[in-house]
């Protein structure tokens, strides 16, 4: 009998070893080859997502919108109130390894009377007024020796730590937000004020084109082509302003204030970021906060497999008890008796339909999910930062072939105008230059903002935000 039970308690041992073991990252997930073509940057360790979002974005007065934002941007208020449910949580679960403690205090007051004749019969005893009290004090103590406790523990920390990772979620894309409605304002006041100068100069032209037609060197519809043009750029202008007024309102969303004007500098003035280096990819691992959410729910998932696996052997409690009694007749003057008692007591499950069982499989195979999906937010981390850092590459290059298209066609509509003036250029030819220029400048400035938003959303892709 004594063999039978030391067998079965170490074979209860030797298959409640996994139960206790901490999370350990599977050896099939790697960040290893995740970036295409960026070899030469990624052999540098250091990683542009280290660096503080100021040093990123050094414009004052967008640093001053990011500070609001941060500090009173809704979603991000709530996403630190989850960081206190989860801190509330873990503090509630590592409670747990410690007794419960109750105390139930109970008490009677009786009187027992009866007539005259009654009484002389019991010997003149009666009425009799009877006090009884009870205060028991109750301990109450789970064995935690199979680690449903430990591993509800566990979770609750991970849960915590899943918790601030999602915060971080939300400020790294709220500096990126924040940062892609600023630019959009400068781009657009910039192709606001070419808009509007081209329209000035265009009004001054027409004026000039009345005269030629008085000297008989331009007719009617020449004059009405131009005026066409004229106004199409004025509705343009129309058009830029409703969307700076729309993208204002938008960033005041993420402000989390009433719709107004906001300050801000020019995108003349803006010093184009550098990219410093992404790292290699198992920085993505340390840094994304969505690849550490998704670690995350892993862990989490281990540990419910783990209580779910403890749940198949007995829990053990054990319970003290200690009160006072009082059954003495008359006032309470005196504390009667002191009564203690211990008792142990385990309870196994024999037999529950299958949902023990069922349980452990559908943990299992959570956990085999949450590994997949682990290994994918890996997977899209890598490719988003990969096509952030192509998309630096190939605006950067077309705002610089942009640049000299714009020079270019500045020389072409000089020339065509100065032709015209002396009869030797046809105004078909002078507007389709002048609708060129103006397509290809605001086309540059689209182009500059391409080139932030691709700098904006590398430093997100790779994490950044976190100092």
């Amino acid at each position: 009998m004594k063999k039978t039970i030391i067998i079965m308690l170490a074979a209860i041992s030797f298959s409640s070893c996994h139960i206790y073991k901490k999370y350990e990252r599977p050896d099939t997930i790697s960040a290893e080859g995740v970036y295409r073509e960026v070899t030469t940057a990624s052999d540098d360790s250091t990683s542009m997502a280290n660096l503080s979002w100021r040093e990123i974005f050094t414009d004052p007065q967008l640093q001053a919108l990011i500070d609001t934002a941060l500090q009173n941007n809704v979603d991000m208020q709530k996403a630190k109130m989850n960081i206190d449910i989860a801190t509330a949580a873990l503090k509630m679960n590592r409670r747990a390894f410690a007794p419960s403690v109750t105390l139930n205090p109970s008490g009677t007051l009786g009187r027992v009377s009866a007539g005259d004749k009654a009484n002389e019969k019991l010997g003149g005893i009666l009425p009799i007024t009877a006090n009884n009290y009870n205060v028991p004090l109750v301990v109450s103590w789970e064995a935690d020796i199979f680690g449903k406790v430990l591993n509800a523990k566990r979770a609750s920390k991970v849960q915590l730590l899943q918790s601030e990772e999602y915060a971080q979620a939300v400020k790294c894309n709220l500096i990126a937000a924040v940062a892609n409605y600023y630019y959009s304002l400068l781009v657009a006041d910039k192709q606001l004020q070419i808009t509007e100068e081209t329209v000035a100069n265009w009004e001054n032209q027409i004026e000039t084109m009345k005269s030629m037609k008085l000297a008989g060197m331009l007719n009617e519809a020449a004059i009405a082509q131009s005026e066409a043009q004229c106004t199409a750029a004025k509705i343009n202008a129309l058009d830029l302003k409703k969307n700076i007024q729309d993208a204002e309102n938008a960033l005041c969303i993420l402000l989390n204030t009433n719709p107004k004007a906001i300050e801000r500098s020019t995108i003349d003035e803006q010093q184009m970021p550098e990219i410093t280096g992404i790292g290699v990819p198992a920085t993505l691992l340390a840094n994304r906060p969505d690849v550490r959410m998704a670690e995350y729910t892993l862990a989490n998932a281990y540990y419910n497999t783990n209580s779910a696996r403890a749940a198949f052997y007995p829990g053990i409690t054990i319970t003290g008890t200690g009160a006072w009694l009082n059954n003495a007749t008359g006032a309470i003057i005196n504390p009667g008796q002191l009564m203690l008692s211990a008792a142990g007591s385990m309870l196994m499950p024999l037999f529950a339909k299958g949902q023990l069982t069922a349980n452990l499989k559908i943990s299992k195979i959570k956990e085999e999910q949450a590994c997949l999906d682990f290994q994918k937010s890996i997977l899209n981390a890598g490719k988003e930062v990969s096509d952030a850092f192509y998309a630096y590459n190939y605006n950067k290059s077309v705002v610089e072939l942009r640049s000299e298209y714009v020079e270019q066609l500045q020389r072409a509509e000089e020339a065509t105008t100065s032709l015209l003036q002396l009869g030797s250029s046809t105004y078909l030819e002078v507007l389709t230059a002048q609708q060129s220029l103006l397509r290809a400048q605001q086309a540059v400035e689209n182009d500059k903002l391409a080139q932030l938003q691709a700098v904006i959303n590398l430093y997100k892709a790779l994490g950044g935000g976190r100092n």
